[in-house]
């Protein structure tokens, strides 16, 4: 939460005020300003994500196999290390 030494102002419509009124009816605009920038972030992470997979699928089943163990082989390094007693 905001204090009064860090908060700023914001001009926006009242519509848009409203708006964020309504997507929080028993909380603050900083909670719906928040909850909205959270959503957008997952939104956009999920986003990434597909396009990676997008991409990951577009390569010859030999590059992907290749990239499979590569990943499988840094994962057994991983748990080698992680239960080596360091």
């Amino acid at each position: 939460m905001s204090t009064a030494t860090d908060a700023t102002t914001i001009k926006v419509s009242r519509a848009t005020r409203d708006r964020l009124r309504q997507a929080v009816p028993d909380g603050t605009l900083e909670q719906a300003i928040n909850r909205a920038l959270d959503a957008l972030e997952e939104q956009q992470f999920w986003f990434e994500c597909d396009a990676y997979r997008a991409e990951f699928e577009a390569l010859p089943v030999a590059q992907q196999e290749a990239i499979r163990a590569e990943e499988a082989q840094l994962d057994a390094d991983l748990r080698a290390w992680a239960t080596s007693g360091r």
